[in-house]
């Protein structure tokens, strides 16, 4: 895939799959919302890239879409560890300086636990909420930028 239908393929699913969608934990298909995770997977995979659906954490238990909502609900401190640790495992480090429209930014405000968004060019991140997808300017988050991670070749 080129970069320049990948700028097209990112378009268009944010449009089609994203916009105007609520929070929903554990939904692949987006009818009832997207969590971080799923709308992560659904994402990656409408564009090309490679996004595994299953994690081994540093304690050799498997995680999965099928098994990480039940998790989450039973003990969100826990997941946030395995979700940072598989976030940060995912694609090829980047200088967030050299970011490109699709590479997953991961922030981590002070006191508060790391998460994802992607960057989509114009200055625009993506990131999911408890209120929502939302479009956000890159500037209001970039003093927190923990990592820049490229899962598109």
């Amino acid at each position: 895939m080129t970069r320049r239908d990948i700028d097209k393929a990112i378009n268009s699913t944010v449009e089609q799959k994203f916009l105007e969608k609520t929070f929903h934990l554990g939904d692949l298909t987006g009818k009832k919302g997207w969590d971080c995770l799923n709308s992560l997977a659904v994402f990656y995979k409408n564009i090309g890239a490679e996004f595994p659906m299953e994690f081994t954490d540093s304690k050799g238990e498997k995680w999965d879409n099928k098994n990480y909502p039940k998790r989450w609900k039973k003990n969100e401190v826990d997941s946030r560890v395995v979700l940072k640790e598989f976030l940060e495992s995912l694609g090829e480090p980047i200088d967030f300086n050299y970011r490109q429209k699709g590479d997953l930014l991961l922030f981590e405000p002070k006191g508060l636990p790391l998460f994802p968004a992607i960057f989509l060019g114009n200055g625009n991140v993506m990131m999911v909420f408890k209120e929502g997808v939302k479009i956000l300017p890159f500037k209001l988050l970039k003093r927190w930028v923990k990592g820049c991670r490229r899962l598109t070749k």
